[in-house]
């Protein structure tokens, strides 16, 4: 199965296109975020992981919980955190 994952905001300075990722069914938001963590490792980008934990994840629907649970192909968007 594919996600699509778009880069919004600061995390686009890094990754110009979306990036697509092959993973098997039942994988969560919270392991989504570590297979990101390991992609931006391998831009040799080693400052993300809070951002990355703490960012917010959406579909065109909703925001996604640490809980959701991938079953089928889908896009979604990573948005940096805000500040105030």
């Amino acid at each position: 199965m594919f996600i699509i994952v778009n880069m919004m905001g600061i995390f686009q300075d890094y990754f110009f296109e979306p990036l697509l990722l092959d993973i098997h069914d039942g994988v969560d938001l919270i392991y989504l975020k570590k297979i990101l963590i390991l992609k931006f490792y391998e831009k040799n980008i080693y400052n993300f992981d809070d951002i990355i934990k703490n960012s917010i994840f959406s579909n065109d629907i909703k925001i996604l919980p640490d809980d959701y649970i991938f079953s089928h192909n889908e896009i979604i968007y990573l948005l940096p955190p805000f500040s105030r």
